[in-house]
């Protein structure tokens, strides 16, 4: 555990009403689980984006899995290859986007949690 994480996300938020649904249910379905990956120093959500900033509205440290990453091994992957290729197929989402891409792209939003 780090006593503060900073996640970047996926997304941003698609709609004021979509965020609002999502805060809604995480008050029913308690803390949520998303995994991510720390590429070149940075932690960056596979999935979850909503399910992130609503934790971060209701105050909630959401659970994160780290995925083992390889930048030499995994780079030219897109993230649903390398989601596939860790059989996981919850992951199967993550569209056609390689680390570095996401990476270079200097708008994502991210989040601080402590204790995360």
């Amino acid at each position: 555990m780090c006593p503060s994480m900073e996640i970047v996300l996926r997304n941003s938020a698609r709609s004021q009403e979509w965020l609002d649904e999502i805060v809604a249910e995480m008050r029913i379905l308690g803390i949520p689980t998303v995994k991510y990956v720390t590429h070149q120093g940075r932690h960056f959500a596979l999935y979850g984006s909503h399910r992130l900033m609503a934790a971060k509205i209701l105050g909630i440290v959401p659970r994160l899995v780290e995925l083992p990453y390889d930048h030499e091994a995994h780079a030219a992957m897109t993230l649903e290859q390398f989601a596939r290729s860790h059989g996981d197929w919850d992951l199967w989402c993550c569209g056609s986007e390689t680390m570095a891409e996401i990476a270079a792209d200097a708008s994502r939003v991210a989040l601080r949690f402590p204790d995360a």
